[in-house]
């Protein structure tokens, strides 16, 4: 005796991961853009943002898409999937193009001179 559909788990998990990566994006967005003192509409439209925020949307339709029931909301979803999937390889491969032609691309974790980094406190 099973009582845990594990497949509609399995296919719920998918949406919300997803959004959690979705989420994930926007926040490191916005750290960034503070960061660097620039606005978040400039860090919104980098490659930095595109292909996390991408990637969580193409999880989110696929989510849906499997836990959906009626063959117009596959369809709708699945479309939405490869669009999403389609602006994931693209933003990330523009991303490799400006890592390899400029240095400017923004660092995981910038290093600023006018503010030293603490030592850890033992």
């Amino acid at each position: 005796m099973n009582l845990i559909d594990w497949v509609g788990v399995a296919k719920n998990a998918l949406w919300i991961l997803g959004l959690a990566v979705v989420l994930a994006a926007l926040s490191y967005a916005d750290w960034w853009a503070g960061v660097n003192h620039q606005r978040l509409t400039a860090a919104l439209r980098t490659p930095l943002f595109q292909t996390p925020f991408n990637l969580g949307m193409t999880l989110f339709a696929a989510g849906l898409a499997s836990t959906s029931r009626s063959w117009w909301e596959i369809g709708a979803w699945s479309a939405l999937l490869l669009l999403f999937a389609w602006q994931t390889i693209t933003s990330w491969q523009a991303g490799r193009r400006i890592s390899r032609t400029s240095s400017s691309a923004p660092p995981a974790s910038p290093q600023r001179p006018d503010r030293p980094v603490d030592p850890p406190h033992v």
